[in-house]
C-alpha cells in the first residue's frame, strides 16, 4: 500500500462537497479566470494542517506526488509537508527542500499555496544568502512566481531588511494583474508593520508616480488619516 494511502482518505473523508462550490467561486476558477482548471475537494487550509500531522516524515517522491497533483488542496497538503521539512533541516541541510520547491514551482500556481509556501520556506532560506532568485523569478511571465518573488520578501521584511521589497516592487510598476498587486501592497505595508514607516514613506514619495493605485491603497493602510490623504494628494497630482 502507498504510504500517501491513508493521507488521501483522510484527506477525502474530510471533504466538503458545498464548501468545495464556495471554494471554486472564491479561488477564481471561472471561464478566463486565474484559476480556470483547478480542482478542489472541498477542505479549509486549518483542516488540512491537522491532517498532515501524522505525515510530516513522507520522502520526497511522495512529496512530489502531492504537490503535483491535479487537486488544490492536496497541492497544499505537500506544500505545507515541505515546509514543515525545510524548518526541520533548515540549519543542517536545507537545500534539497529548497530545490524541490523550486523545482516544483509550476504547481505552486494560485495565491494560497504560494503565500503558505514561500514566506516560510525560500524567503526564510534567503535570509542569510544572495536573493537572484527572486529577480529572476520577479522577470517571469507566470503571475504566481512574481508572485513568490514579492511574497518571499516577507521573511527579509521581518528581520528589518526592506531593500528587496523596494527593489522588487520597482521592477513591477507595469504590473495589472490584480492578484499580484495584492501582494505587492501587501509587503509594502508589512514594511510599515515592521518599524519601516521612514523608508516605506520615502519610497512611496519617490516613486508616487509609477506606483499602482491598487498598490498604493493597500500599502498605506495603517497610515494616519492625515498621512493617507497626504500620499492619495501626491499621486493625485502626479497623475
Amino acid at each position: 500500500m502507498s504510504a500517501l494511502y491513508p493521507l488521501f482518505e483522510l484527506l477525502n473523508a474530510h471533504a466538503d462537497d458545498e464548501y468545495k462550490e464556495s471554494m471554486k467561486r472564491f479561488f477564481k476558477t471561472g471561464k478566463g479566470e486565474y484559476a480556470e482548471h483547478d480542482e478542489f475537494m472541498g477542505l479549509k487550509t486549518t483542516a488540512i494542517r491537522k491532517i498532515i500531522k501524522p505525515f510530516y516524515h513522507i520522502n520526497q517522491s511522495d512529496l512530489s506526488v502531492l504537490i503535483t497533483h491535479p487537486i488544490h488542496e492536496i497541492r497544499m497538503a505537500g506544500l505545507l509537508i515541505l515546509v514543515k521539512q525545510y524548518q526541520k533541516n533548515r540549519k543542517k541541510d536545507p537545500e534539497p527542500f529548497v530545490n524541490l520547491y523550486l523545482d516544483h514551482l509550476d504547481y505552486v500556481n494560485n495565491w494560497d499555496l504560494v503565500d503558505g509556501s514561500c514566506r516560510d520556506l525560500l524567503g526564510d532560506y534567503l535570509i542569510t544568502r544572495p536573493r537572484d532568485i527572486l529577480y529572476k523569478l520577479a522577470n517571469e511571465e507566470n503571475i504566481w512566481k512574481q508572485r513568490v518573488a514579492i511574497v518571499s520578501t516577507y521573511a527579509l521584511i521581518k528581520t528589518g531588511d526592506f531593500t528587496d521589497t523596494f527593489e522588487i516592487t520597482k521592477r513591477m510598476f507595469d504590473k495589472k494583474e490584480d492578484i499580484l498587486l495584492k501582494g505587492i501592497g501587501w509587503m509594502l505595508r508589512e514594511i510599515h508593520s515592521r518599524g519601516g514607516q521612514k523608508e516605506l514613506e520615502e519610497f512611496l514619495t519617490q516613486n508616487i508616480s509609477d506606483i499602482q493605485g491598487k498598490v498604493l491603497t493597500i500599502a498605506i493602510q495603517d497610515f494616519s488619516q492625515e498621512r493617507k490623504q497626504f500620499f492619495k494628494n501626491l499621486k493625485a497630482e502626479a497623475a
